[in-house]
C-alpha cells in the first residue's frame, strides 16, 4: 500500500537535533507516511543515531561527499512514493497533528500546495517570539492575512522553510527539481508552485518548530550570493506575476500585485533592475540563475558597483535601505536634539557668562570694599598700637608708683615701729617716772621742793 505521504528530510551535521526531528514525523497521527532520510555526508554523530532508527517508514541513505542541500533534497524527491510529499530539516520539529490536519486542508480545497503558521525556538527547544527574525515573520503574517495568496510569495517567503512544505507530488512532476540556489531554493520553488496551484495557509495553527541557532544557512555573511539571489527571486516573481494571479483566481489590477512586490524587504532593488535589463535584452534563466554561483566567484552585481564607482550599500536590499534610512533619519534626528542641546548649552553659557560678570563686578566692588576696610583696620591697628604704648606707659608708671607706694608704705611700717618704740621707751619711762614719783622719798624731796619754791 503506497503512503500518503512521503517526509523527506535531509541530514547535515545536526546530530544534537536530529533525533527530535525525527522523532515528530514518526509520531505524527497521520500514520500512513515513509520517512526518507539522506545523511548529507555529515561530520558528526547524525548518521549513527540514523542508522539507530528501527522502523519499518524510514529509508536512509547517506552520500560519501556533501551536495548541498537542493541536491539532496531531489534526490529524496525522486525516491517519494506518496500522494502528497512534506519535508523536514533536521533541525526542526513537527507537531504530532500536522501532516493530517494539512493534508485534510488541501483535499478540501483541491490545494497543491500547502504551508502553516511556525513557532520560532532557540538552539534549546525553548520559544523565542522576541527574536528579530520572529518579529520580522509576524509583520509578514500581519500584512498577508488580509490579502490574497497571490502576494504571500510575492512579498517574501510566507513559508520560511522547506520544512514547512507540503505539495501533492504531482505538483513536484510539473515544476521539477529544486533550483542549485543556497538561500532561496525553497522560495523559487514556492513561486513555481503559486503559479500552478491554488495555495493553503493554515493559520493561527503553529504545526511547525522553526529552529534558530547559529549555524542557520541564512545566518552566513555571504553578502554578494545573498544579493544576487534574490535579485533572481525578484526577476522570477516579476515574470510569474500573470500567470500567479491567474493560478490564484486573483482578479485584482497588476498595481496589487507590485504592491506586494516592492513590499518585499529582501529584495535589492538596483541589482533587480540590472537582472531586468539583461532578460529584457535575451538573457535567459538559466544565464541569470549563473550568476548566483559564478564559477570563477567574481559576482557581477559587485563588478556592476566597481565601474560605477558607486557606494556598494546601493546594492543592499530594500530593507537594508530602509534600515540604512532609518539609521540616517534616526542619526539626523539625534544630531538636531544635539544642536539644539548645543544651542541650550549656548544659551546656558552666555547666561553663565553675564552671571559671571555680574559676580566679577560683585567682587571688584567688595575687593575695593575690602580694601578700603583693609585701610580702616590699618589705622585701627595703629590706634590700638599707639593706645597699647600708652597703655604700656601708664601701666609703667602705675608700677613705678605701686613700688613707690609700697617702698613708702614699708618706710611708714618702719616709722610706725619706730614709734612704737618710742611709745614703749616713753610708757616705760613715764612707767619709770610714775615709779620715782610714786616713791615715798622722791615725793618728800618734791614736795620739799615745791615749798623751797614756795617760798
Amino acid at each position: 500500500m503506497s503512503p500518503v505521504v512521503s517526509v523527506l528530510l535531509p541530514s547535515y551535521n545536526h546530530a544534537r537535533y536530529l533525533r527530535a526531528a525525527i522523532d515528530s514525523v514518526l509520531a505524527q497521527s497521520l500514520d500512513a507516511l515513509e520517512l526518507i532520510i539522506i545523511d548529507d555526508a555529515s561530520a558528526d554523530e547524525s548518521w549513527s543515531i540514523i542508522e539507530a532508527i528501527d522502523d519499518p517508514r524510514v529509508k536512509a541513505s547517506r552520500h560519501d561527499t556533501n551536495a548541498g542541500a537542493h541536491a539532496t533534497l531531489n534526490e529524496a524527491l525522486a525516491q517519494a512514493g506518496g500522494e502528497f510529499v512534506a519535508i523536514l530539516n533536521s533541525d526542526d520539529i513537527y507537531s504530532p497533528g500536522r501532516l493530517q490536519r494539512i493534508v485534510d486542508e488541501m483535499r478540501a480545497h483541491d490545494a497543491g500546495f500547502a504551508f502553516s503558521d511556525l513557532r520560532f525556538i532557540d538552539d534549546a527547544g525553548t520559544p523565542c517570539p522576541d527574536h528579530e527574525r520572529a518579529r520580522e515573520y509576524r509583520d509578514a503574517c500581519a500584512w498577508c492575512v488580509p490579502r490574497p495568496a497571490t502576494d504571500w510569495f510575492l512579498s517574501g517567503n510566507l513559508a520560511v522553510t522547506t520544512s514547512n512544505f507540503v505539495f501533492r507530488r504531482a505538483l513536484a512532476g510539473e515544476i521539477g527539481a529544486f533550483r542549485p540556489l543556497r538561500y532561496t531554493h525553497d522560495w523559487a520553488w514556492a513561486l513555481e508552485a503559486a503559479a500552478l496551484t491554488p495555495l493553503v495557509w493554515l493559520r493561527g495553527e503553529p504545526l511547525l518548530d522553526y529552529r534558530l541557532h547559529p549555524s542557520n544557512t541564512l545566518s552566513e555573511g555571504d553578502r554578494w550570493r545573498h544579493i544576487h539571489e534574490n535579485a533572481f527571486i525578484q526577476t522570477l516573481s516579476i515574470g510569474r506575476i500573470d500567470r500567479i494571479t491567474q493560478a490564484q483566481g486573483d482578479p485584482r489590477p497588476i498595481d496589487d500585485a507590485i504592491c506586494a512586490l516592492l513590499k518585499n524587504p529582501s529584495g535589492p532593488p538596483a541589482a533587480t533592475l540590472a537582472l531586468l535589463v539583461r532578460a529584457l535584452h535575451g538573457a535567459d534563466e538559466a544565464d541569470l540563475q549563473r550568476d548566483t554561483a559564478p564559477a570563477d566567484g567574481g559576482w557581477w552585481a559587485e563588478q556592476l558597483a566597481t565601474c560605477t564607482a558607486l557606494d556598494r550599500r546601493v546594492f543592499a536590499s530594500a530593507g537594508e535601505i530602509a534600515k540604512l534610512a532609518h539609521q540616517l533619519d534616526s542619526q539626523a534626528e539625534m544630531l538636531e536634539q544635539r544642536w539644539q542641546a548645543m544651542e541650550r548649552m549656548r544659551f546656558m553659557i552666555d547666561e553663565r557668562n553675564a552671571a559671571i560678570m555680574t559676580q566679577k563686578d560683585l567682587i571688584e566692588a567688595r575687593w575695593r570694599t575690602v580694601k578700603a576696610l583693609e585701610g580702616d583696620i590699618a589705622s585701627r591697628e595703629q590706634t590700638i598700637r599707639d593706645q597699647t604704648r600708652l597703655v604700656d606707659e601708664r601701666d609703667a608708671t602705675i608700677a613705678a608708683q605701686g613700688k613707690m607706694l609700697e617702698e613708702r608704705f614699708a618706710n611708714m611700717q618702719k616709722m610706725g615701729d619706730e614709734i612704737h618704740r618710742r611709745d614703749q621707751r616713753i610708757q616705760s619711762l613715764e612707767a619709770d617716772v610714775a615709779r620715782i614719783r610714786n616713791n615715798p622719798v622722791v615725793r618728800l624731796l618734791l614736795k620739799l621742793r615745791r615749798i623751797v619754791r614756795g617760798r
